[in-house]
């Protein structure tokens, strides 16, 4: 995570995207702070980095190209987002 955050800060980003680094990398921050890289809690994570982490979430779980472990069917993927909501790690607080 280190490596990306120190490679996308060295883009010139635009104004309008200028966060992109620091959306990045949040997306392995969790809700209740036991994430990392810097162990960040809800209100210190970007949406769009909450937005991120749902994504990469259910894509790792029902890719079907990983040669390293089998999809989850969609149904299945749901519930395991859902039990990380209900742990308060992965899905945004309101």
């Amino acid at each position: 995570m280190s490596h990306t955050l120190n490679f996308l800060r060295q883009i010139p980003w635009t104004k309008e995207i200028k966060n992109i680094p620091a959306i990045a990398s949040a997306h392995h921050e969790k809700l209740d702070g036991t994430g990392y890289p810097n162990n960040l809690f809800a209100p210190e994570i970007p949406i769009q980095a909450k937005m991120m982490t749902i994504s990469d979430i259910y894509d790792a779980l029902s890719a079907t190209d990983r040669p390293y472990k089998k999809a989850v069917p969609a149904e299945l993927a749901l519930d395991i987002l859902f039990d990380e909501a209900k742990r308060g790690w992965s899905t945004p607080s309101s």
